[in-house]
């Protein structure tokens, strides 16, 4: 399997194509199924969303919207949306026919929205917060008045005491 990266970037990449109504059918469909195949997709008919998400009509974009924002597993959306794009070339449909289009929307939407986040995790903040500190700097930005406050720190800790310093 490719990096989280790759398929962020994968997801990027079909949001925007499909979001631009100039996209030509050769732009989404051109070693599209090579793309999957590499960053370890799928074809399980939709088969996983489904269980997961209940037997309604997978085909639908109505029925991805209802459940697009509780799908977290990127791997379950990745074989969702190949085995949906295998599913439109059985049936000779294109993928950026309106219902289609929309499909794909939500599903890369969704999908660059969860490989961003798992991303950014390793940086998030995790354990109990104690204090946090907010500085607001004007200095650097040029010429200042006498008198004129560039400087503001706020401390908030774990206990609830607030304390703001300024500085002019």
């Amino acid at each position: 399997m490719k990096s989280l990266t790759e398929i962020h970037n994968f997801a990027v990449k079909y949001f925007d194509l499909y979001r631009d109504s100039y996209t030509t059918k050769l732009q989404v469909t051109q070693n599209f199924e090579t793309q999957c195949s590499n960053l370890g997709f799928e074809i399980d008919g939709g088969q996983a969303l489904i269980n997961q998400y209940s037997a309604a009509e997978f085909d639908h974009a109505h029925y991805l919207a209802k459940v697009i924002a509780q799908i977290t597993d990127y791997q379950l959306l990745g074989n969702a949306i190949f085995s949906y794009y295998a599913r439109c070339q059985l049936q000779q449909c294109s993928p950026l026919a309106d219902h289609a289009r929309l499909w794909f929307l939500l599903a890369f939407e969704q999908l660059a929205k969860i490989t961003s986040l798992q991303l950014q995790s390793p940086y998030l903040f995790e354990g109990e917060l104690q204090k946090i500190s907010l500085v607001s700097d004007l200095s650097g930005y040029g010429y200042y008045e006498k008198g004129l406050e560039v400087q503001q720190h706020l401390t908030i800790n774990i206990n609830g005491q607030v304390e703001l310093k300024r500085y002019v």
